[in-house]
């Protein structure tokens, strides 16, 4: 599949807007948010420096991927990274701007933020009654069908509505990975949160990198399949950490009974 040309003007007041906003963000955030440490990083600090007391951070991130679970847990996150970027890259350019025109964007992208932030809200109560896992097979299967359908379905104009039905569906299933993969780093890691998150953000930061790092060297196919192989190696890692997780304590309550 061929992308279209767009208006470079367009393209860099796009980027302008989104440049200045995201400085903006960080302006506000280091003027006006006041750090509040944990206990747990004043005890562990001690009176050390801020600079020392990074760099112990930056070293317990790396000492932290001797945790078995941390690695079964890498291919999911860095999927997190891949799938953002290939909706906000890939589909918005392949399936919106070429077919549609690239003043249809925002439209669609407020459809997906919206279905987004909805599911992301009603997911963190349903999963109190139903578990992780059927949410983590839904994501999957939404996630599967979709690319499934990317790469069958022939770009048209005919059916505007079809654009905003994929970008919510990839919305849904993204609330399900931005919800649900926190929450599993904040219950199996409660001793080492700090550096279990750090790898969190950078394992998602790697998936990110590599999307928009292959994103024009790489035909959409291609892009779709190293999607899906990531998808498969993090829901099997998901699936064997689950399983060591419920064997682990079951093992504790035999032990104990």
């Amino acid at each position: 599949m061929h992308y279209c040309n767009v208006d470079m003007l367009q393209l860099f007041m796009l980027a302008g807007i989104y440049s200045g906003c995201a400085c903006l963000a960080v302006t506000v955030i280091l003027l006006a948010l006041q750090q509040l440490p944990s206990e747990r990083s004043k005890a562990r600090c001690g009176g050390c420096t801020r600079t020392s007391c990074s760099l112990r951070l930056l070293a317990s991130t790396f000492l932290h991927l001797r945790d078995r679970r941390q690695l079964l847990l890498i291919p999911i996150t860095m999927f997190s990274g891949l799938e953002q970027a290939f909706f906000a890259s890939d589909y918005m350019q392949a399936f919106v701007t070429c077919p549609l025109g690239s003043w249809w964007v925002g439209y669609v992208a407020i459809c997906y933020g919206v279905v987004d932030a909805i599911c992301s809200a009603s997911f963190g109560k349903l999963v109190q009654y139903f578990g992780r896992i059927p949410f983590f097979i839904l994501g999957a299967a939404i996630n599967v069908s979709l690319v499934i359908a990317f790469l069958t379905i022939n770009v048209t104009q005919d059916r505007v509505y079809i654009y905003f039905v994929f970008a919510g569906l990839w919305g849904m299933a993204d609330a399900v990975w931005q919800t649900q993969i926190n929450a599993l780093y904040g219950v199996l890691f409660i001793a080492n949160g700090e550096a279990a998150f750090s790898n969190y953000r950078l394992f998602e930061s790697i998936g990110f990198i590599m999307a928009f790092g292959y994103q024009s060297h790489l035909i959409l196919p291609i892009k779709a399949y190293i999607l899906l192989t990531f998808l498969c190696l993090g829901m099997a890692g998901y699936g064997i950490l689950e399983y060591l997780e419920r064997k682990n304590k079951d093992w504790h309550l035999n032990g104990t009974s």
